[in-house]
């Protein structure tokens, strides 16, 4: 009799490809060659997958803190979805370096 934990079963693709992909790569979801490439190979996919979606990804600067900013907006309306970091860290960010500040102008 053959043990319930021994049936071999089958294997779940390790990649699940989109119909963008699919579209984009002309029907051949294996047919992209992800090893070679440049930076801006990795953010055309991003740019397709997000149009996809029909959201896209703004990269900015805050002027306070000096950390980069990566936010992911809605195409139609132009509302944020998500921001990375949130508001909520860069204001805790800001106020930190306000407190240091303070710190370093105190005097002896």
């Amino acid at each position: 009799m053959a043990d319930a934990a021994a049936t071999p079963q089958r294997p779940e693709p390790a990649v699940q490809v989109t119909h963008a992909e699919s579209a984009r790569n002309g029907g051949n979801a294996t047919s992209g060659d992800h090893s070679a490439g440049t930076g801006e190979d990795a953010f055309e996919e991003i740019n397709a997958a997000m149009q996809a979606w029909d959201t896209g990804m703004r990269f900015e600067i805050d002027e306070d803190t000096q950390q980069l900013v990566v936010s992911v907006i809605d195409s139609k309306t132009g509302d944020t979805l998500r921001q990375i970091p949130s508001e909520e860290v860069l204001h805790i960010a800001k106020m930190v370096a306000q407190f240091q500040g303070k710190l370093i102008n105190v005097k002896a």
